[in-house]
């Protein structure tokens, strides 16, 4: 079974200065805390933090970010990116979240916080796939269908 997991917040973030001051702990069911797979969308650190640590037998879990996550909250993204398998994040927003701007070096840096893959989406350039042993890239097959 895979579990999404959205969060229930109790009233709309007008700013970035009171993102903390709107988030409510999630409460998962007991069907969704026996997940063996759970993705973790773009929902703020410490909420995805708090739905890790209610699946603690997941055999995989995935997490989602962007860089409204990366100004605001770094340091608790980075204790999430800690506790999951596999994050996802594009080119931007590794080099961002890294300080670095190769993105091999990015996600070197990233992998080593923790998670054993990360996906990097490329926009019209594809996505490439870094663990630890090496990487994976691909193109988006635009340029084929294009006839670029």
């Amino acid at each position: 079974m895979i579990s999404s997991c959205v969060s229930r917040c109790t009233r709309s973030v007008p700013n970035s200065s009171t993102l903390n001051e709107a988030i409510t702990e999630p409460k998962l069911s007991d069907r969704s805390k026996n997940s063996r797979m759970v993705f973790l969308g773009n929902i703020q650190p410490d909420l995805q933090r708090g739905v890790r640590e209610q699946v603690p037998g997941a055999e995989l879990v995935a997490l989602d970010t962007m860089n409204l996550w990366i100004d605001t909250t770094r340091d608790s993204l980075q204790k999430t990116i800690e506790v999951v398998d596999l994050v996802i994040i594009n080119d931007a927003e590794a080099r961002q979240l890294s300080d670095e701007p190769n993105l091999i070096k990015a996600a070197r840096k990233i992998l080593s916080w923790g998670p054993s893959t990360l996906i990097v989406k490329r926009g019209e350039y594809g996505a490439a796939m870094f663990t630890k042993d090496g990487y994976f890239a691909i193109d988006s097959g635009l340029s084929a269908r294009s006839g670029l």
